[in-house]
């Protein structure tokens, strides 16, 4: 028996023997696979045996059959850092990020993972980041979502729902939510930029559709002047923010702009380039 890989990267499907011999490698550290186990391996191996050294593992969810409580468990005494999940071919708007995160709970790897990548998935599996919250040593969340057809991209997250997940995670560094597309409406607002530079202090790159074409108005507190946050500058460490997934006014708003230059110096500091 090879035991010796330190790196697998398989495209097939696997069977349970090919699951149990992967999971007893002693120094594998990185796996690419298909799919999940097809039955309840974990039964025949003790969970302190299987997969003892891995810190990265990327699933291609390519079926709408897939046993991710079958999975996790397996990685339950595994050093696992990084879980990056795939949308496949056979996948269909389904919801395999919720599905994914509450697997990983009940399993118990909110302790150990601190990057959590979801690729090519529908805009709707956004709404997965509400079970995150016990996952609080995150410190890299990307959810890059696939854009649909022309007119039908919905970024459903609210400056709400930014203000809460940025609460739970304070440790991110980095922060991809959605996609670009002129076509969304984007629902968040300067608003959710103060709840990142508020929480997030360690916050480093970020991906966030957001409309700041009302800012004149969304910037403004319950006592009707500005939000305070605005005019204090924040220690915030944030270096890159995808500009092209931000909708600014327009140039003739000249007081508008001027608003939103003036925010983005005080809430990321550290910005290598914003609006003058």
């Amino acid at each position: 028996m090879i035991t010796c890989f330190k790196r697998l990267s398989i495209n097939s499907m696997l069977s349970d023997a090919a699951w149990a011999h992967l999971a007893s490698l002693p120094k594998l550290e990185s796996l690419w696979v298909s799919g999940t186990p097809p039955t309840e391996i974990s039964k025949s191996i003790p969970h302190k045996l299987t997969f003892p050294a891995l810190e990265l593992m990327k699933v291609v969810a390519d079926n709408t059959h897939q046993n991710w409580s079958l999975l996790f468990p397996l990685l339950e005494s595994s050093p696992l850092q990084r879980v990056t999940v795939v949308v496949g071919p056979g996948i269909r708007y389904r919801d395999i990020p919720s599905q994914v995160t509450l697997a990983m709970l009940k399993a118990k790897l909110q302790r150990c993972v601190n990057t959590l990548i979801f690729i090519g998935f529908s805009p709707a599996s956004l709404t997965s980041i509400s079970h995150l919250g016990p996952f609080s040593s995150l410190k890299a969340l990307e959810c890059d979502t696939r854009c649909r057809q022309s007119g039908r991209c919905v970024f459903p997250l609210t400056d709400s729902d930014i203000e809460r997940l940025a609460s739970e995670l304070p440790q991110l560094a980095n922060l991809w939510l959605g996609h670009e597309c002129k076509y969304s409406p984007h629902r968040t607002t300067i608003r959710s930029m103060i709840s990142l530079s508020t929480h997030c202090l360690s916050l480093e790159t970020l991906y966030l559709p957001c409309n700041l074409t009302n800012i004149s108005e969304d910037a403004k507190a319950e006592s009707g002047g500005f939000d305070p946050r605005l005019g204090v500058q924040s220690p915030c460490a944030l270096h890159f923010l995808a500009f092209d997934l931000v909708v600014i006014p327009p140039p003739e708003d000249v007081e508008g702009v001027g608003i939103v230059a003036s925010a983005l110096r005080h809430l990321f500091p550290r910005l290598k380039s914003t609006w003058d």
